[in-house]
Parts: C-alpha cells; sequence; structure tokens
C-alpha cells in the first residue's frame, strides 16, 4: 500500500522510532528487525517523479495524554511514547525534550512532520487535555483536511 500522507495520531509505539541510533542498532543483516519500523512508515508514502515522498507522516502529538504516559510505564521499557513526545526530539542535560532534527535518521528526516494538537483541546471539558481517542475530533480533522493534497 502507499499512501499521500500518513497521520499517527496518539501514537502508542517508542518516541526514538525514527531515530537514527536506534534504525541503525540491531542485525544489520535482518532485514525485518523491529529497529526498520520507522524507515518502513515512511517507505508507504507515494513517491514523485524525483524518487523522494510527495507526502509526509504527520505525528500528531498531545504531551498529557494521560494512556500514552501511563503507557510507557506498563510496558516496561519506560521509553515515551511517539504520541506524547513526538518525533525528531531529544532529551537535553535538564531531563526535557528539545527537537533535534540531528537524531532522526537522514533518509527520512524530511518526510516526518510534527503537529502539537494539545492547544486544540480545552481545559474545562471531558477529556480535555488528557485525551487520548482524539482521532476524530473536528479540530483534529481540521488538520487532515489542511494537509490533504
Amino acid at each position: 500500500f502507499k499512501f499521500d500522507n500518513i497521520f499517527m495520531v496518539a501514537a502508542d509505539v517508542r518516541h526514538d522510532i525514527f531515530h537514527k541510533d536506534y534504525i541503525n542498532s540491531g542485525d544489520a543483516n535482518d532485514e525485518n528487525r523491529t529497529e526498520l519500523q520507522g524507515k518502513k512508515i515512511c517507505s508507504m508514502l507515494v513517491s514523485g517523479s524525483n524518487g523522494k515522498p510527495k507526502g509526509k507522516v504527520y505525528v500528531l502529538t498531545n504531551g498529557a495524554d494521560i494512556a500514552l504516559n501511563v503507557s510507557r510505564f506498563i510496558k516496561l521499557k519506560l521509553k515515551s511514547r511517539l504520541g506524547a513526545i513526538g518525533a525528531h526530539n531529544r532529551r537535553k542535560w535538564t531531563s526535557r525534550w528539545t527537537e533535534d532534527k540531528k537524531v532522526t535518521h537522514p533518509d527520512i528526516v524530511d518526510c516526518i512532520e510534527n503537529v502539537g494538537c494539545n492547544r486544540k483541546f480545552s481545559l474545562f471539558s471531558f477529556p480535555g487535555k488528557i485525551a487520548h481517542g482524539y482521532t476524530f475530533y473536528p479540530q483534529i480533522v481540521t488538520i487532515y483536511q489542511e494537509k490533504h493534497f
């Protein structure tokens, strides 16, 4: 299958799935290793005449997503989740997250874009900012429409 765009909404996968260090780890001869999942997601985008992806993988994030923040502990790997952190991020020495596209694998860095969603949720409505299942919220559907080509 090939897609114009891919939207990873509240993605409950490890936050470093697109990082070069993670992708390059593991057995280099094993084409089915889980470390290649990030590159495989990007390979599902339709390519233009130049061979590069026409669309993008949009990572919709909500740092207050309660399900994703609990998930990192339940999975016992203590890896923050992509849907809470976003792609291209690394921890600073202060343990805060900062965007650094150099951590992303160079083959896929240009086809991934973060879209912050937290500000789109109301603080005063349930589930509000801690929402997890927001795939079809009207304010999120607007993002799909804006990114459509």
